[in-house]
């Protein structure tokens, strides 16, 4: 993903209609655009999480249009090859591993 255009990238997205609200867990649930329910974007979020919408200042902003910022990078169809697991680590209940992949990259 480009760099400069993550940096750029509004930090909400939206407006989205609320759904559910579930006030014994202080959560919502949202509504979300197809380009989102594909990338496994899950609608419930805290609501520490939302924001109320303000509409964009067309003056100031011209023309923006937030479906721009719903690219996130490589496309889900795209497979990954693990060569070998170097190692691995428990971080509080995640297990992290550190992996070898085909091309010589190692994350």
């Amino acid at each position: 993903m480009n760099t400069s255009r993550t940096m750029l990238a509004p930090k909400y997205l939206g407006p989205y209609k609320i759904v559910k609200v579930s006030q014994d867990y202080l959560n919502v649930t949202l509504d979300l655009p197809y380009e989102l329910k594909q990338r496994g974007i899950h609608p419930t979020f805290h609501v520490k999480l939302i924001r109320p919408y303000i509409a964009n200042n067309d003056s100031l902003f011209p023309k923006r249009d937030t479906s721009l910022f719903y690219d996130f990078g490589e496309s889900e169809e795209q497979e990954w090859f693990v060569d070998e697991i170097l190692d691995h680590k428990w971080v509080r209940n995640n297990l992290q591993l550190r992996v070898l992949w085909t091309l010589g990259d190692r994350t």
